[in-house]
């Protein structure tokens, strides 16, 4: 069986009320097991392209000045 492991990590900073002065950072660790289930499989280089679109809008930002959060950029919600 034909599979991936991919791993990405996403730093990123937010504050917890909106003030800046409470701004701090995170660094996740989001892993990806991927496995082949139809005909036909995408290859590495295109799983991390996918991955790479995702994630990187995120990548060192200040989450509290993304609109898709709408305020709210606790780490549950995220």
């Amino acid at each position: 069986m034909k599979y991936y492991c991919l791993k990405y990590r996403l730093c990123m900073q937010h504050s917890f009320d909106g003030n800046e002065e409470n701004r701090h950072s995170h660094l996740i660790e989001i892993r990806i097991t991927a496995r082949h289930t139809k005909e036909t499989f995408l290859e590495f280089a295109d799983m991390d392209s996918i991955l790479e679109q995702v994630f990187h809008p995120y990548q060192y930002r200040y989450l509290n000045d993304c609109p898709e959060f709408e305020g709210d950029t606790s780490m549950e919600h995220l």
